[in-house]
């Protein structure tokens, strides 16, 4: 448990050191192929999702500096964004700053989403974060949890170079 601890600290750590240049350091998400492949995404989770409901209840896991949190805004939706760094969830306010009135913060506490009651949310989505979390099995188990019955969980990460690069291993794995 204390080496938990420790790297959920050192992650902490890391991305509130690095909250002001963290979009620019990953061209790999921050690229308009990247970026237009999850808006797709994200408006048809959204749409499967808003019958009857005009205004989707959702959480980004994970959110950083805002990658889904601005894309499920625009969406119509009003946004719980969670993350274990305070300063990314504050940079993510004065970059969104005409969309806060649907959008609200919240401070993980790195280990569980007890402080989240069950059956919250319309949609639960996260974006290459699973790979920060020590036991990635429980965080899906919890983002489970805090979905309404019927609601959508979104898991997606960016694709591996050798998907860009056309790799022959990588392309039969993918075609399987």
């Amino acid at each position: 448990k204390d080496v938990e601890l420790d790297l959920i600290a050192i992650n902490r750590q890391l991305h509130d050191a690095i909250v002001e240049t963290y979009d620019d350091r990953h061209v790999e998400i921050y690229n308009a192929t990247e970026q237009q492949r999850i808006a797709e995404n994200i408006s048809l989770a959204i749409n499967q999702i808003r019958n009857g409901t005009t205004e989707p209840m959702t959480l980004d896991f994970g959110s950083g500096t805002g990658n889904l949190s601005e894309k499920l805004l625009d969406s119509g939706a009003a946004v719980l964004a969670a993350d274990i760094s305070e300063a990314s969830l504050m940079y993510l306010q004065k970059k969104l700053p005409g969309k806060n009135d649907k959008l609200s913060t919240h401070v993980l506490n790195g280990r569980d989403l007890s402080d989240l009651e069950m059956n919250r949310f319309d949609l639960v989505a996260k974006y290459s974060v699973l790979h920060h979390i020590p036991d990635y099995l429980m965080a899906i188990s919890e983002l489970i949890r805090v979905t309404k019955p019927g609601g959508i969980l979104y898991i997606d990460h960016e694709v591996t170079p050798g998907y860009w690069l056309g790799e022959h291993n990588y392309m039969e794995y993918l075609s399987e």
